[in-house]
């Protein structure tokens, strides 16, 4: 061909296309390995990353409950130490009552045994007191069997016994039965 025109030469050069295809075909698979492992991780990460939330949230619903369990738990707490504290103070109340009524008692006791005294005192006086009513109620009997003999020895009887011998008799008979009779009745007049 001629000198000044040269020949066409072969077509050595890719066309653009091609070469893109070429370079893709060997960088594409090159980029995309890591592009896929790191997807793959980050695939991982995120599964990790939501049990991990998962996790967390149960964990803060859990706090949340202990949280209040405790806090039910110190009102409890302190509704019963504020129930122990009352009780302790009914139970200090019951014990200084039960001393006063002790000591009440102790003092109704010394009463009664030092009423029981004089009533046992007034008893014996009773008794000594009836003993000597019947010995003069005796006497009396005898006052009025001598005044009777005196009478009948010589004096005159009288309608109206001024004297009252009849009734000293009835009388000295009343006390030498003693409590039996009644003592309260009333004493005839002389008539």
């Amino acid at each position: 061909m001629n000198a000044l025109n040269p020949a066409p030469e072969p077509e050595s050069r890719l066309t653009p296309e091609i070469r893109l295809a070429v370079f893709t075909t060997l960088v594409f698979p090159v980029a995309l390995i890591p592009f896929l492992m790191l997807r793959r991780s980050l695939t991982s990460l995120h599964v990790k990353t939501d049990s991990v939330q998962g996790n967390i949230i149960g964990l803060h619903r859990k706090l949340k409950d202990t949280l209040y369990d405790l806090s039910w738990r110190r009102e409890e707490h302190a509704k019963l130490g504020k129930t122990v504290d009352e009780m302790q103070e009914v139970i200090r109340g019951l014990r200084e009552q039960l001393h006063r009524e002790q000591l009440e008692r102790v003092e109704r006791e010394k009463e009664v045994g030092m009423r029981l005294r004089a009533l046992a005192m007034s008893d014996a006086e009773s008794r000594a007191q009836l003993a000597r009513i019947r010995k003069l109620g005796a006497s009396m009997g005898d006052v009025a069997a001598f005044m009777h003999e005196v009478e009948i020895q010589g004096l005159n009887v009288r309608p109206h016994d001024g004297r009252g011998i009849e009734r000293l008799r009835r009388v000295a008979a009343e006390v030498a039965e003693g409590p039996e009779s009644n003592l309260n009745a009333d004493v005839p007049r002389p008539e």
